[in-house]
């Protein structure tokens, strides 16, 4: 073990049940985060949340990754990302349990944590692969919470079949908007609550190890560590910096330097909508009553 100090340079090696020397976790310092609301301050009709125009990508196999705190409980279907156009759509969302789930249209497929994640004062890490290249029905898609496989429930909502083999579905489609927060092209219902550090990684189907790991050998800590992989065209990575304030708005165009800017190099950025421009501490973000703000959080 080195580095016990605990700060961002301290590698610990950890091993899979005695198995021998698996991987080396740096944890990684996440100095900002978003809060998504859905009550703004006078305002009834319409939230806050992220949103771009996707171009051409692989709508086969994608890995999503984020980091999440609850805010408010008990919405039904809560968008973490949502691709839409017409009919066709393809969607993260949290039901009204709070558990996770993935929806695919066509086949009204829903595949759902049977776990529920219900503590605000945690910040959970979540990993989804979708890949319908796989044999086998039940590794289409894919749930991790912190590092582990959540076991995953065909039957309680749409059709209950699995996601058909070779099925495209909707993220990376392209000219379909994506949105994070929010139904994409609709609306309601909106995401409550916090999130960091989120990936799409257009392609490939990964574990969360490529974005997270334990921070000691019992497994009970586990923390950000920064993404090494690739990145193809229609990949996004949003650290939610805000170096330009919650917009960025510049003679270019939105977000040039904003919540929504895409750090993967692709430059796949976000427009922020309905963002308040003020930066408070997490402590008092959603005390404060504003609309959404940028919150300082260190894992």
């Amino acid at each position: 073990v080195l580095g016990m100090g605990g700060g961002v340079t301290s590698r610990i090696y950890h091993t899979a049940g005695g198995a021998g020397i698996y991987d080396v976790i740096t944890p990684l310092a996440v100095e900002d985060s978003v809060y998504f609301t859905t009550e703004l301050v006078g305002d009834t009709t319409d939230k806050n949340y992220l949103q771009r125009t996707q171009s051409g990508g692989n709508t086969k196999t994608w890995t999503f990754s984020t980091w999440w705190k609850p805010g408010k409980l008990g919405i039904t279907n809560q968008r973490l990302l949502s691709s839409k156009s017409g009919g066709n759509q393809t969607e993260i969302c949290i039901d009204s349990s709070d558990r996770i789930f993935v929806y695919q249209s066509g086949g009204d497929n829903y595949a759902a944590t049977t776990n529920s994640f219900q503590d605000t004062s945690k910040w959970y890490h979540f990993c989804v692969t979708f890949d319908t290249t796989e044999s086998a029905g039940a590794d289409r898609v894919k749930i991790w919470v912190d590092g582990v496989q959540e076991t995953i429930d065909y039957s309680t909502a749409g059709s209950g079949n699995v996601i058909g083999s070779n099925v495209d579905g909707f993220i990376n489609a392209n000219n379909y908007q994506l949105r994070i927060g929010s139904y994409a092209t609709q609306g309601a219902p909106y995401l409550d609550g916090y999130l960091a550090h989120t990936y799409l990684i257009d392609g490939q189907a990964l574990d969360p190890t490529s974005f997270a790991g334990y921070t000691s050998s019992a497994k009970t800590t586990i923390a950000p560590k920064a993404y090494s992989g690739s990145y193809a065209a229609n990949s996004f990575f949003l650290k939610y910096a805000n170096s330009g304030g919650i917009n960025g708005y510049g003679s270019s165009g939105y977000a040039t330097n904003g919540i929504g800017l895409d750090s993967s190099g692709q430059g796949n950025t976000f427009q922020p909508v309905r963002f308040n421009t003020a930066t408070v501490s997490l402590s008092d973000a959603k005390a404060s009553g504003l609309s959404v703000q940028a919150a300082k959080q260190t894992f």
